[in-house]
């Protein structure tokens, strides 16, 4: 498999292919348009060949294994005609749900230049790219073909090979992004990290760039989900659990004057300020 028409069969390219401009072509307003596109998108990749047959399932669609583009050893074709009308209703709901959300504001900046104002935020939950373990951009390229949009990864804080990224690489754009952080969270107010990683380098990499944005680490905890990924099903020695730390930005005067001094005569201070955000 070398091209994206490849992960799909005659038939169901053919299908989707024609969907997809009848939509293009339709003459309806934008919005509608837009979330016919959405409706179509939602089962680009479990038209695929990477939709896995699974006996004990009712339902067959979108079957295909997150996280990877893998083509199983049982492939289930599922007719674009049954999956497609059982999209509709969720979407309805979920469009009915939409209109009810106010103060919301979605972006797809790149978290190493955002453009939110200065300490204007008041809680960060971030759920980072965890090193080599999946390869974000990449997962995108069925998406993004029919869109004909690329994502540009220069920014995508991952270790990769074909992106020529080492873990100096990770660790630098990590750093830039707590930065960025840092610079949006109000002082006394809390970020939020789930990570995810077996390697001692990259969770070190993790903990540098929250230290040097800033920001004082008050609680590293485990997150069970309960339900476990393919590789710690397959590999033993695999990292079971997330590692959730809790980290607060300081108030501004006061690390100013910390680092002026090193620290020094303000060890009792430091612990004070350090317990009352506890």
């Amino acid at each position: 498999v070398s091209r994206v028409d490849q992960f799909y069969t005659k038939r169901n390219l053919w299908i989707f292919a024609a969907l997809w401009h009848k939509v293009n072509t339709s003459p309806v307003t934008k919005t509608v348009k837009a979330r016919l596109f959405f409706w179509l998108q939602s089962l680009a990749v479990g038209q695929t060949k990477m939709n896995r047959y699974f006996e004990a399932s009712y339902s067959q669609v979108n079957r295909y294994l997150k996280g990877t583009l893998y083509i199983g050893p049982k492939v289930s074709e599922v007719s674009p005609g049954y999956a497609f009308s059982g999209k509709i209703n969720r979407l309805s709901q979920a469009s009915l749900t939409q209109n009810r959300i106010t103060n919301t504001y979605i972006s797809t900046s790149s978290f190493t230049s955002l453009t939110v104002p200065d300490c204007s935020i008041d809680y960060i939950f971030t759920d980072p790219p965890f090193g080599h373990n999946i390869q974000y951009s990449e997962l995108n390229f069925i998406w993004e073909a029919w869109l004909g949009v690329i994502t540009d990864s220069g920014q995508e804080a991952i270790i990769s090979e074909g992106q020529e990224k080492s873990l100096e690489d990770y660790r630098e754009l990590m750093l830039r992004s707590f930065q960025e952080a840092y610079r949006i969270l109000k002082p006394k107010r809390w970020i939020t990290v789930v990570f995810h990683n077996s390697k001692a380098s990259v969770w070190n990499a993790i903990q540098d760039g929250l230290a040097k944005a800033g920001f004082i680490v008050a609680q590293v905890a485990t997150l069970d989900k309960q339900q476990k990924t393919m590789t710690q099903y397959a590999y033993m020695g695999s990292v079971k659990n997330d590692l959730v730390i809790n980290a607060y930005k300081p108030d501004t005067g006061f690390y100013s004057q910390f680092l002026k001094v090193a620290g020094a005569g303000m060890e009792r201070a430091f612990i004070k300020q350090h317990l009352g955000y506890l």
